[in-house]
């Protein structure tokens, strides 16, 4: 469409009605509409339905879409690290079969996939994308090979340099564990546990994640005693 009247819809919410006054040198060609030479146009625009499409690296691989509205509001009521989340999903190899390569409901005896947030235990495109998702929203997820298996444990019926395609639903999640309250032993239990997931992901070579994991200890009130 032209570039004033996607500039226009931009604004608008679902259901919305409105005029929108598109002047010249806004009015750019357009395979969708006849050539318009006047100096001023008005659409009556209703937007009926619209889907979210966020390219989250900003190079056009991994690509998000929205095919049904969580609860909440963006990004406020995402996850967050060290989130605990559950999610169904499915996942196909874009290859010229499209094959099914899992799916939770079928080879998971129904039950959803539970994992912590920045833990490394998905592949980074998979996480990524799931805490740019509110609870109960289901999305469509493209993944280019290197944010999906190549650089993660492949499943043996995923070819290597695959391009995956992960349709995901997030059920639900569980924010990470206030250490408010928490008497000393329970305290250096947690933190113990963050270490030895940061010496995990660092042996792996995941360095960011292990770095998350070591301030959050280091950051903490008590860090003194840990």
């Amino acid at each position: 469409v032209p570039k004033g009247l996607e500039m226009g819809i931009g604004t608008m919410v679902r259901e919305e009605k409105a005029v929108i006054y598109v002047t010249s040198q806004y009015l750019t060609e357009s395979p969708l509409m006849p050539v318009i030479e006047d100096s001023e146009v008005q659409f009556e625009v209703e937007l009926v339905h619209f889907i979210q499409v966020r390219d989250v690296l900003g190079d056009g691989r991994l690509i998000k879409r929205r095919i049904r509205d969580g609860k909440g509001d963006f990004p406020m009521d995402c996850p967050l690290h060290d989130s605990l989340l559950h999610v169904h999903y499915k996942g196909t190899v874009l290859n010229e079969e499209k094959r099914v390569f899992y799916d939770t409901r079928v080879d998971n005896d129904g039950k959803p996939l539970d994992f912590c947030s920045g833990e490394g235990l998905v592949p980074e495109g998979f996480e990524l994308c799931v805490r740019l998702m509110l609870p109960g929203e289901m999305a469509l997820v493209t993944c280019p090979p290197d944010y999906a298996y190549d650089k993660f444990p492949r499943p043996s019926n995923v070819p290597e340099g695959a391009h995956i395609q992960w349709e995901i639903e997030l059920l639900s999640f569980e924010m990470p564990k206030d250490w408010t309250g928490m008497d000393f032993k329970s305290i250096m239990n947690e933190a113990e546990n963050i270490r030895n997931t940061g010496n995990r992901l660092f042996k792996e070579g995941k360095y960011e994640l292990a770095k998350a994991k070591y301030e959050k200890v280091l950051q903490h009130p008590d860090r003194n005693c840990v």
